[in-house]
């Protein structure tokens, strides 16, 4: 399994860039892996990182592949729930 890392900055500075390497990486993957974000690193973050989150979710059902995040940050967690996606995007708590 090869997880794909979000950087430590993921604002809509990073976002598109950070989209087309995700959209890059899990193309690249074997048709039965399960995808995997790793966001340890993410320390800065805005709504944009809960955006690229749900596109990567939108990419992962059109190919019919298993996908979660693992290692998500309390700020991304709390970002997710301001927003109400908790139960949509079903982050594993920290």
């Amino acid at each position: 399994m090869s997880a794909f890392r979000l950087p430590e900055a993921l604002t809509h500075v990073q976002v598109v860039s950070v989209m087309n390497e995700a959209r890059a990486h899990f193309a690249a993957l074997p048709a039965d892996a399960a995808w995997v974000v790793e966001a340890q690193d993410v320390a800065r973050l805005d709504s944009s990182a809960v955006a690229l989150l749900l596109e990567i979710q939108r990419w992962a059902k059109a190919a019919s592949r298993p996908w979660r995040v693992a290692n998500a940050p309390a700020q991304m967690q709390a970002l997710i729930q301001v927003y109400g996606l908790d139960e949509v995007l079903a982050l594993p708590v920290a």
